[in-house]
């Protein structure tokens, strides 16, 4: 997640402004906002590996007298690269995740901590951009991969055939002894063996 308060796009660039939440000014009870994320979004990150999305994002933030909650649901697809063969394909990102939101007379800014959200007392305004941003990153699995037999052909070919070769250069491939760079051996010995045909 994105904590850093450092030249913090989600605060310095007007752009986010848009996913501001004024909570001084909302009724109590629940008050729903939809927002949709799109290129623009993770354009403006640096940090981002994601140029791509359409993302609908449905938010209810929930008023009480000294507590809230923010309910964020998304749905839709990032552009993503894909651990396997590279290639970018858009990924389905979805899921509904809560947020308690709490006043506190000891801090002096936002503080974010797994669904807790503690606010300085007084705060009159709550940008979400970033906790959307948290969750849709949140939404990808840790490897990335197209859908069984959907990555780029010529890469699928170059995997399957070093894969072969490690095999029948190393026998088992799961042998602890054996290198984990030695599928790469051929890449060396081949310029060799053409230089002697000629």
């Amino acid at each position: 997640m994105f904590h850093s308060q450092v030249d913090n796009p989600f605060e310095d660039d007007p752009f986010f402004s848009s996913f501001n939440v004024n909570i001084e000014g909302l009724p109590m009870g629940r008050s729903q906002f939809k927002y949709n994320v799109d290129d623009e979004f993770f354009v403006r990150l640096p940090f981002s590996s994601i140029n791509r999305a359409h993302v609908t994002v449905d938010v209810v933030f929930d008023k009480a007298p000294d507590t809230y909650s923010i309910e964020i649901e998304l749905h839709g697809e990032v552009e993503v690269p894909c651990d396997r063969c590279t290639e970018l394909f858009f990924h389905p990102v979805e899921g509904s995740h809560r947020i308690v939101v709490k006043p506190s007379d000891k801090i002096k800014e936002i503080v974010r901590d797994e669904g807790l959200m503690l606010i300085p007392r007084g705060t009159t305004v709550i940008n979400i951009a970033q906790d959307i941003y948290d969750y849709i990153i949140l939404s990808l699995p840790l490897q990335v991969k197209h859908p069984e037999g959907q990555c780029d052909p010529e890469m699928e070919k170059f995997l399957a055939r070093f894969s072969a070769k490690s095999i029948e250069k190393d026998g088992n491939p799961n042998d602890s002894n054996a290198s984990p760079w030695s599928v790469f051996d051929d890449l060396l010995e081949e310029p060799n063996q053409s230089n002697n045909d000629s």
